[in-house]
């Protein structure tokens, strides 16, 4: 799917777009203006959006090579707390930083298009480095293109349709995985029916109370609760029951599916019966991490690209004790799984504000970074100390894979691949710039390869935050994430129905049928740009 920019290929300056500076006065269409300025060292800031982000540029080897090559003098930050609290404060302030880097997903990103607070990195590359269209994927460009004709972000990690056509590393996140030797041990049991997760639940606790280590056993993990409910309990489970997006051309609600609600009646039972531990709705990333680390779960719900230092610290430990992916939930029909395999919003976005008061050399970094150049030297650190080019061909050095093969936390110090925020997994791999994949990594993600869905057209941009339905769907988000628990840990089958009965009730209540509505007409504008009729 590679289509056209439109709009984003002007000969003229657009009239909004900064003045010209000296430095930038003339360029070369043909050469990325940061090779003209490489000299150039004025610092920009750049915000992640991130709590557990640590590094800083220049401080480890990769940004290190990079600011000598280039001048880039990136100044990092990241929040310290609740991510959306940092960003809200600094959008009401006007303390945005130069370059900022949120999830696609994130409300800010639309509040701050609408508020005229970024710059269009269109008129940047046409006023100053037109080389960056010979860089961006048309695609990406095209799908953030914004009713303006103008396109605002650059994301990361993108999945197009012939992407999953043309490469068949393309897996899905949300997995379902259990702890391999309790698994064998139990006879590898069907999990794949409520009868037969219960048991498998029931089994593990009654044959496997308390672990090696002395620590009790948890059933059933989970990703951590937020105030919009779990993403366990919700998206992932809502995948492997093969539940639609879309019902006679409308966005649907797949909380209200009754394959959907049958399953988290099991799992309620499974809570009352001590199956599932209370320790489930109160555990935050670090907590679960750790029994991750330790095997702590039985089976859990899980992005396996997010637990990969936790499986390496269990191959470590007992190459048995590893996690592997299995087969999971099914509806009664046993259809198979519709795994969300990515689209063209990929994770993160990238922005340049307008309180840069240098968007010429924000663009030269942008085009860098987006760059196979850039790219390679994100990915693979510094040539003859990280990696070296044998055959043309990367061969990471023993230096670098025994620190990265070490189980501590020494990323600072290589920087290989910290800075990834503009990054195509399948760049990088068809130019055979990543690591080999460990074989423990690889039983965690193998399994979702088969059952991958291309859900581009369901991943919906924030709604106008200025509307009453991004209010009211804010709102519906925050009564879902104080129904879900409750559903969970519900006495009897007949409180769960009254819950969710007056969950509905509710709902209905709170603008509910205009938000579908709104979701409804996202869908459609994203259908009409993949193409889709």
């Amino acid at each position: 799917m590679v289509l056209s920019l439109v709009g984003c290929s002007s000969a003229e300056p657009s009239a909004s777009a900064p003045e010209e500076t000296v430095s930038n006065a003339q360029v070369n269409p043909d050469e990325p203006a940061w090779k003209s300025n490489t000299d150039d060292d004025r610092e920009l800031t750049w915000y992640l959006n991130l709590s557990w982000f640590t590094a800083q540029w220049g401080e480890d080897w990769t940004s290190a090579y990079i600011k000598e090559k280039t001048g880039f003098n990136i100044v990092c930050s990241a929040p310290a707390g609740n991510e959306a609290e940092r960003v809200n404060t600094m959008i009401a302030s006007n303390t945005l930083p130069d370059i900022m880097t949120l999830g696609w997903y994130e409300p800010q990103v639309a509040e701050m298009i609408a508020a005229d607070m970024l710059y269009p990195i269109n008129e940047l590359a046409d006023q100053y480095d037109p080389y960056f269209y010979q860089v961006a994927k048309q695609d990406i460009l095209q799908w953030n293109e914004q009713a303006d004709g103008n396109v605002y972000g650059y994301n990361c990690f993108t999945t197009t349709a012939s992407d999953l056509e043309e490469s068949d590393e393309v897996y899905a996140n949300r997995s379902f995985l259990v702890r391999k030797d309790l698994y064998e041990a139990l006879g590898s049991p069907d999990m794949t029916t409520t009868e037969g997760f219960y048991n498998a639940l029931k089994a593990a606790k009654e044959q496997f109370p308390t672990l090696s280590d002395g620590n009790p056993i948890s059933p059933l993990g989970a990703m951590a609760f937020t105030d919009n409910g779990c993403d366990s309990f919700d998206a992932f489970l809502q995948d492997y029951l093969a539940i639609p997006y879309e019902v006679d051309g409308q966005f649907n609600d797949r909380r209200t599916d009754p394959e959907y609600l049958r399953w988290l009646k099991m799992f309620r039972q499974a809570y009352q019966d001590g199956l599932i531990s209370t320790d489930v709705f109160t555990d935050k990333s670090e907590a679960i991490g750790d029994k991750l680390s330790q095997g702590r779960y039985f089976a859990t719900f899980f992005q396996w690209i997010d637990m990969q230092v936790q499986q390496q610290i269990r191959h470590d430990a007992d190459p048995e004790g590893i996690y592997i992916g299995v087969a999971g939930p099914k509806n009664s029909n046993g259809a198979d799984p519709t795994l969300a395999a990515g689209s063209p919003n990929g994770w993160m976005t990238t922005m340049i504000t307008k309180n840069c008061e240098e968007p010429d050399r924000a663009i030269q970094f942008f085009t860098y970074m987006i760059s196979e150049e850039g790219m390679k030297d994100v990915t693979c650190g510094v040539p003859g100390k990280t990696y070296n080019d044998v055959d043309g061909k990367v061969v990471y050095t023993d230096e670098y894979l025994e620190i990265l093969n070490s189980g501590n936390p020494e990323n600072i110090k290589h920087g290989v691949s910290e800075y990834g925020y503009f990054q195509d997994d399948l760049v990088m791999l068809k130019n055979g710039w990543l690591q080999p994949t460990a074989d423990y990594i690889q039983v965690m993600r193998e399994w979702t390869k088969d059952y991958t869905y291309y859900t581009a057209a369901y991943e919906l941009p924030a709604l106008d935050p200025d509307s009453t339905e991004a209010m009211d769907s804010a709102e519906l988000d925050l009564l879902w994430g104080r129904t879900l628990p409750q559903l969970l840990t519900a006495e009897s089958e007949e409180q769960f129905d009254q819950i969710y009965e007056d969950y509905v009730a509710r709902r209905d209540t709170m603008g509910y049928e205009a938000v579908m509505a709104a979701k409804t007409e996202l869908m459609n504008q994203n259908k009409e740009r993949l193409g889709i009729e």
